[in-house]
């Protein structure tokens, strides 16, 4: 028998969508975890990648700034522990 793991990541959530430029990610860790989110832009160009290394268990916040782009589609990917997560979001 396996023990099953909690889910390291819950409650993603990307605002506002669409976004004029400035977007937050708001997520919640279970357990402490290596983080890490890429922005990809519709051709699946990466053109944004952080590296928040192992964070604790609890709410977070970040900022990404998606100004210097054109007006298109985007994803965002977050990687929690090799766990992806992806969310599109529409940058007008």
């Amino acid at each position: 028998l396996t023990e099953m793991e909690e889910e390291s990541l819950e409650a993603v959530v990307l605002y506002p969508n669409p976004t004029q430029g400035m977007l937050t990610l708001d997520f919640v860790l279970n357990n402490q975890s290596e983080v890490s989110y890429s922005v990809y832009n519709s051709m699946g160009q990466q053109i944004q990648f952080v590296d928040m290394g192992t964070q604790m268990s609890g709410n977070y916040s970040q900022s990404i700034n998606l100004e210097a782009y054109a007006a298109g589609i985007y994803m965002v990917q977050i990687v929690v522990d090799g766990q992806l997560t992806t969310k599109r979001i529409t940058l007008q």
